[in-house]
């Protein structure tokens, strides 16, 4: 199976979605991120009950405002931004130019969604559940010719995710493919264009029967080869491998998503 590696180079410019992914946790079912960051989701606060610190809707769990500022983000000498509801944000720009990665929390993220086309061969559809908590990816895509073709759905975070307090993540795939193989990578931000590319994972036969798939920071590939680095990850990529002369239908549907 052909690595999607390059394909992040081929996203389409049209924006699918500017949006935070998941629907907004319930009270109670999120812990607190670690750190002097952002610990909570916007409309949230950190409280503490008798299993440890955990994420509150505001006017529930406890008083509202106790939640940390999102930090300053910017490039070398960057601009700082302002914190949020509660401790000030931090002033820092980025160190060397290298942007800032928000503080991750389990499955709200901000970011959009995109198509990857390659050469002639367009890109999946795909459409966002109401509520935000899963997302459909249907495609019917022949190739011609000898040159087989990748195509795909990516995941942009904005700007990008300080998912290491996380080991990985994870979501559930189901329903239907013929015709072509699945691979899901993600890139850190050191593998996020051009040719380069970060770990993946095959996704096996897909079935009715939702499967679960987990990438760990720790799986080593792409280009450069090495792990994921958990701490900036940039994009999330779900990826369509066709042969020569083939025909891709795939109609599947991504579910609980998240990092773990």
């Amino acid at each position: 199976m052909s690595r999607l590696a390059a394909l992040v180079a081929l996203i389409g410019a049209a924006t699918l979605a500017t949006c935070s992914y998941a629907p907004m946790p319930t009270n109670g079912a999120q812990m607190c991120a670690a750190g002097t960051g952002k610990e909570c989701p916007d409309g949230y606060h950190c409280a503490t009950d008798a299993r440890g610190r955990y994420c509150y809707q505001d006017g529930n769990g406890g008083a509202g405002g106790t939640s940390s500022g999102a930090a300053g983000k910017g490039g070398a000498g960057g601009h700082a931004t302002a914190g949020g509801t509660g401790q000030g944000g931090s002033a820092t720009g980025g160190v060397g130019g290298q942007q800032m990665c928000e503080p991750a929390f389990a499955n709200t993220w901000t970011g959009n969604f995109s198509t990857i086309d390659s050469g002639n061969v367009m890109g999946p559809t795909m459409s966002v559940a109401q509520g935000g908590g899963s997302f459909s990816i249907v495609a019917t895509r022949t190739v011609t010719g000898t040159t087989g073709a990748n195509i795909g759905i990516a995941w942009t975070f904005d700007p990008c995710a300080n998912a290491s307090q996380f080991s990985g993540v994870s979501f559930s795939i189901a329903g239907s493919v013929t015709g072509c193989s699945v691979l899901f990578q993600v890139d850190d931000t050191e593998r996020s264009g051009g040719g380069n590319g970060g770990p993946a994972v095959t996704v096996g036969a897909v079935s009715g029967t939702p499967q679960t798939v987990m990438l760990p920071w720790t799986t080593s590939g792409g280009q450069p080869g090495g792990p994921i680095d958990g701490s900036r990850v940039a994009i999330l990529i779900w990826g369509f491998s066709i042969a020569p002369s083939a025909t891709c239908m795939a109609n599947v549907t991504i579910g609980d998503l998240t990092f773990y």
